[in-house]
C-alpha cells in the first residue's frame, strides 16, 4: 500500500510510549485543529515547519489517531502546534491528508531554504534530556507538596511545561536549570 517506500517501511520503529519516541528530538511540531488552552506557539504556516526543519538537527512531526487527536498531555514536548488551514464548517482532515498535505509543502519549500551549520543545530537539548529533567523537578515538587489541591495537577504541569519551552533550550541552558534545581533542592 506504500509504493516504492518498501525501504521507509523497513526503517520503521515502533515505540512503547510518546516520550520514548520523541527522546532524540531537538524540536516538535504537534499537528492538531482542536482549539486549545494551553500557552503553546500556534501557527498554521507551512515556512515555520520548513524553518524549524533547517534550524534544528532533528525534528519530529506529530499526527495524532485519527478518531481523537493528540491530548493536551501528548502536546506537552511540543514546540509548535502546527494546523492547517481549513473550511471552518468541515475542519477535520483525514489523518493521510493531512500527512500528504504537510509533506507535500515541506517538500515543495525545502529547496529555498539555507541549512544552518551542524554545530549550531546540535546546540539544542533533546526531549530525553527535558524529560529527564522534568521528571526529577516534577518528583521534587511532588514531595515537597507543590501540586495542591490535587486535582490541578496535570494543569500546573502544563503550565510548568510552557514556562520552560517558550522557546528551545540549549544544552548549556538546561545544564544551568539542573544546577539551580539540585541547588534549591539540597
Amino acid at each position: 500500500s506504500a509504493k516504492k517506500a518498501n525501504s521507509l517501511i523497513k526503517k520503521a520503529k515502533v515505540y512503547n510510549s510518546l516520550d520514548d519516541a520523541l527522546d532524540k528530538f531537538t524540536y516538535v511540531i504537534a499537528t492538531t485543529n482542536r482549539r486549545r488552552f494551553l500557552n503553546k506557539d500556534t501557527t498554521s504556516d507551512f515556512k515555520r515547519i520548513s524553518s524549524a526543519i533547517h534550524d534544528f538537527e532533528k525534528v519530529a512531526i506529530m499526527f495524532g489517531p485519527e478518531n481523537s487527536g493528540l491530548s493536551n498531555e501528548d502536546l506537552r514536548l511540543c514546540d509548535l502546534i502546527f494546523s492547517i488551514d481549513t473550511n471552518v464548517s468541515s475542519n477535520s482532515l483525514n489523518l493521510s491528508h493531512a500527512v500528504a498535505i504537510i509533506t507535500h509543502n515541506i517538500f515543495r519549500l525545502s529547496h529555498s531554504k539555507i541549512r544552518k551549520s551542524k554545530n549550531e543545530k546540535n546546540n539544542f537539548t533533546n526531549k530525553k534530556e527535558l524529560s529527564k529533567y522534568f521528571d526529577y523537578l516534577f518528583t521534587t515538587l511532588s514531595s515537597k507538596k507543590f501540586f495542591l489541591p490535587k486535582e490541578k495537577t496535570e494543569s500546573m504541569k502544563n503550565n510548568i511545561y510552557s514556562i520552560y519551552l517558550k522557546s528551545p533550550l540549549t544544552k548549556k541552558e538546561l545544564q544551568t536549570l539542573w544546577g539551580i534545581t539540585k541547588k534549591l533542592t539540597k
